[in-house]
């Protein structure tokens, strides 16, 4: 009964830690809830997908909504990653 009650207790202090700190780093509170909420179920599906594929990354290209969904990651990631790094030429531009 003393071990759960501490188990519970520990959980709960990390969880209030990660909340802790989402707010001192002025993080989006929805992606990191999404993240901590669906990010261990995909992670098991991903590797349950490549144990199937015998270690195959291409199984993930072989349909069309699947890879058409991995183009629409990449493409958005590099957007970002440009518009960050333009963002911050034009801050050193003005100063």
């Amino acid at each position: 009964m003393v071990e759960l009650y501490i188990k519970q207790n520990a959980i709960q202090i990390y969880h209030q830690e990660k909340v802790m700190y989402m707010l001192l780093l002025k993080l989006e509170q929805v992606p990191l809830l999404l993240g901590f909420i669906l990010g261990k179920p995909l992670e098991e599906n991903f590797r349950r997908s490549l144990v199937l594929a015998r270690g195959d990354f291409g199984v993930f290209l072989e349909r069309p909504v699947s890879a058409a969904a991995l183009g629409v990651t990449v493409l958005l990631l590099s957007f970002s990653f440009w518009s960050y790094w333009r963002g911050k030429l034009k801050k050193t531009a003005i100063v």
